[in-house]
């Protein structure tokens, strides 16, 4: 069964909001963890902490591992912020800075749609056309030239990387202006149903980070328990 992610809100919203840190953060936490992820729960609990020291490679390894796990969810975009986003990229080349499984592919009022994304999922074969392509690569090194798309589109993505300034500054120098953001709201805790390892409650700490990329003007506005950001740099 696929879960929505207007589904998804009001479980996400308490367990990352309405659940106490003391409860968040204890073994009993883990427990919860052991009945999703199996033999896989320890990873999961040691994940946020060991990340630092991981390898690119070792951490693929574990995405790749850990998606047997996953919910079977259609996007992880809400589906008002897929509305704006449909309405964003008619008539433009979009580039899907981690797409996961392509599912913005399938909205078809793009001119052209590229999706990158550091692990290849199954389904990019039955989306791929003429005007539709998927390439495995990193986020913080895709390799086309300066702007090469008139729009930018990196949804879920800046919780799960090492440096989302240096993915910010890759997308600036690939969109010819234009770009949007999406970043779910959640409290930091020691771990989570997800593997995230960055995290962004209020809003002034996604304008801050938003705002160390020069030469940008940004919008931020809360949507459903997710962050929708649209940027303009000055080339």
């Amino acid at each position: 069964m696929k879960l929505s992610r207007d589904f998804q809100r009001p479980l996400r919203y308490i367990v990352d909001q309405l659940m106490p840190p003391i409860l968040r953060d204890s073994r009993i936490f883990k427990v919860a963890l052991k009945i999703i992820f199996k033999n896989d729960s320890n990873t999961v609990w040691k994940f946020r902490q060991d990340f630092p020291t991981m390898t690119n490679e070792e951490v693929k390894e574990i995405y790749g591992k850990l998606s047997q796990h996953a919910l079977k969810v259609s996007t992880d975009i809400n589906s008002r912020c897929l509305r704006k986003i449909n309405e964003e990229i008619a008539g433009k080349s979009v580039l899907d800075a981690g797409c996961g499984t392509g599912k913005l592919a399938e909205l078809k009022s793009y001119a052209e749609y590229v999706g990158v994304d550091f692990v290849k999922h199954e389904l990019w074969s039955s989306l791929q056309t003429e005007s539709t392509s998927f390439h495995e690569m990193s986020v913080e090194n895709i390799a086309f030239a300066d702007d090469s798309f008139d729009l930018v589109i990196c949804a879920h993505v800046l919780e799960h990387v090492r440096n989302p300034i240096n993915v910010l500054l890759e997308i600036k120098r690939l969109t010819k202006s234009e770009a949007i953001l999406i970043l779910p709201r959640e409290r930091s805790y020691r771990a989570g149903f997800n593997l995230h390892v960055n995290h962004f409650q209020y809003q002034w700490e996604v304008e801050r980070l938003l705002n160390s990329v020069p030469n940008t003007n940004s919008a931020v506005e809360l949507i459903d328990g997710d962050f929708y950001c649209k940027m303009i740099f000055d080339k």
